[in-house]
């Protein structure tokens, strides 16, 4: 049965792109391969393997040259008839689609060596994300490197031959180029500071939100903030290590009113807010070259005055997205909101 899955646009939402189910069925004699598909349309589409979500097949078509609605108004006139498509020698029917809404995303890629990984991998890793950037738009890829702020963070966590790199987008026009450009890669392998690394067939969707949906966030008494990688601040010529309320939301508060469309601009603010609880530790995150000190482990936070709690309640969930503090295109400052108080991690 076709269906289609999405959420109703509101002026402020819009659609960023597609995921197209596919159904395993028996081998059939009249299907087509998926890479032929949607070939009058454009070419050089190409379609990212996503892994799958509870045994559920789906890939997402990326194209440089059509809009995402062009692509789903073409698939939607294509499957008023039964499709089977042929994908890495295995028959599918294509099922139905699923929008993808938003401005906000995060997902991640495995890369794998046959040698030991070093933990300096983050500027060989942001010029990497650069490259694919590159790849699907050189001029937006040149505006990303001239930003203050970066519309994107990386963290990678890794085991001693496998690193699993996650990427955050604050803005929707960057989610097309850079997995057009990193689709020539998936299944293949390439070279990080000499170390051959074979990276993975899928991409791991995560998660994807709209600037209006965290402006409508419902607003939290007490927040507690996980901070999952070392985490500090410039002030003046000194790195602050200690996650002060004022330096965490002020971080976030630039970063939002930089990347959220204007209705979802947030009011400017003088933070008065208080630690209540913390379970800190400073650690040194390793780069190429030397170290930089921050802080790690999960801080509550709670503000007096209702706007701002309100404020800081949007705020922490941009979190997940955003990253705090300095680096987080490099790996620092991965941040995600506790929504359990009492389930607080441990960090010995």
């Amino acid at each position: 049965m076709t269906f289609i899955k999405g959420v109703i646009m509101s002026n402020n939402s819009q659609m960023a792109g597609l995921k197209v189910v596919l159904i395993p069925t028996a081998a059939q004699s009249n299907s087509i391969n998926l890479k032929d598909w949607l070939s009058d349309l454009d070419p050089a589409l190409v379609w990212i393997p996503l892994k799958p979500e509870q045994g559920v097949i789906k890939v997402m078509p990326i194209s440089t040259k059509l809009q995402s609605s062009d692509l789903w108004q073409a698939i939607c006139q294509k499957l008023t008839q039964v499709i089977i498509v042929q994908w890495f020698a295995y028959s599918y029917q294509v099922g139905g689609i699923e929008v993808i809404m938003g401005e906000l995303f995060a997902f991640q890629i495995s890369l794998n060596s046959e040698q030991k990984l070093v933990p300096t991998l983050s500027r060989a890793l942001h010029s990497l994300f650069m490259e694919w950037l590159s790849r699907g738009d050189p001029l937006l890829a040149q505006q990303v490197h001239q930003q203050a702020l970066s519309p994107f963070t990386l963290a990678r966590s890794f085991e001693s031959k496998a690193i699993n790199l996650r990427i955050t987008l604050l803005g929707s026009k960057l989610l097309v180029p850079l997995l057009w450009g990193l689709n020539q890669d998936l299944g293949h392998q390439i070279t990080i500071t000499n170390i051959p690394c074979q990276i993975a067939t899928e991409v791991k969707w995560l998660q994807n939100q709209t600037y209006e949906q965290l402006f409508n966030t419902q607003q939290q008494h007490l927040l507690t903030l996980d901070f999952i990688t070392p985490t500090s601040f410039k002030q003046e010529n000194y790195v602050q290590t200690f996650l002060l309320p004022e330096l965490v939301f002020s971080s976030l508060h630039r970063r939002w009113n930089t990347f959220a469309p204007l209705p979802c601009q947030l009011p400017p603010m003088q933070w008065q807010g208080w630690v209540t609880a913390y379970e800190l530790k400073t650690y040194a995150f390793k780069l190429q070259g030397g170290a930089e000190i921050g802080a790690q482990g999960w801080v509550r936070y709670q503000f007096p005055d209702l706007e701002q709690m309100r404020v800081a309640s949007i705020l922490a969930q941009f979190a997940t997205f955003a990253g705090v503090g300095r680096k987080t295109a490099m790996g620092m400052g991965r941040t995600q909101l506790l929504l359990d108080h009492h389930k607080r991690p441990f960090y010995g």
